[in-house]
């Protein structure tokens, strides 16, 4: 059987001889004396790097686990590398739509409230990010979207969202989903047009899980600017404002 060193599963099998080796008190240099391996082999392999099936076995038999060396997560959904190689069946809590809150770029005190959804698209092997807009006025209004993929490291907390529309690009990095609650905050890179340039903009930004959520009766109400008035403004201005102190980071001369 062919075996699959696809990233998640390297990561996973990492974390168990972790846990292993914590459970005995070992350090990984008295590890590296048990198996007769030097420390840096011992180092790739508890790292989640590619390393020879023997050593899986000897450092797994010297930790008192069986070995792991068929990736028996090969036949589940799994991104591509160049998003990160992420498992679908682990990342599943992001399959839903989301509040996104930002600031205004031209009115201060004003939050803007849009609709994004995150989902997994077959054909593309990967979740793929959904931000809703409204085209039209009255009756004619309709539900459109801008729709790019999903990039997830599994050697950071970060996850990116990128938009590109005749040219245009929107990036969002958010903090992967760490409350209850099913709040992730971030910044949006952009670009607001100006009364006589686009500029290059950025801004915190913060997404809410929402439930059971019905896009097509909900999303033109949802999308536009809230104000003091709207039950959500407080928690929007809050985590906003916790973004900016805490979570976003920036560097100007």
């Amino acid at each position: 059987m062919a075996r699959s060193y696809d990233l998640e599963f390297r990561l996973a099998r990492a974390s168990r001889l972790n846990q292993a080796l914590n459970n005995k008190h070992w350090t990984r240099t008295l590890l590296a004396e048990k198996t007769g391996y030097d420390e840096k082999t011992i180092r790739n392999l508890l790292a989640g790097e590619v390393v020879r099936d023997q050593t899986i076995i000897d450092v797994s038999q010297a930790l008192g686990i069986a070995p792991e060396l068929v990736n028996t997560i090969q036949n589940i959904d799994v991104s591509g590398d160049d998003f990160g190689g992420y498992t679908r069946s682990t990342h599943a809590t992001y399959e839903s739509y989301f509040h996104l809150y930002r600031r205004s770029f031209s009115e201060n005190g004003k939050i803007f409230r849009g609709v994004v959804q995150i989902r997994w698209e077959d054909s593309d092997r990967r979740f793929n990010f959904l931000e809703y807009y409204i085209q039209g006025e009255g009756d004619d209004a309709s539900i459109r979207f801008y729709e790019g993929p999903v990039y997830m490291s599994s050697y950071t907390s970060l996850m990116h969202f990128l938009t590109i529309f005749q040219g245009s690009v929107r990036l969002a990095t958010m903090v992967k989903m760490r409350e209850r609650d099913g709040t992730m905050r971030g910044a949006l890179l952009t670009q607001y047009e100006g009364m006589t340039f686009v500029q290059p903009t950025v801004t915190p930004v913060i997404m809410k899980k929402l439930t059971n959520y019905d896009i097509e009766n909900k999303a033109k109400l949802d999308i536009g600017f809230i104000s003091t008035d709207d039950a959500d403004y407080g928690y929007a201005n809050h985590q906003l404002a916790l973004t900016e102190k805490e979570i976003v980071k920036a560097h100007f001369a």
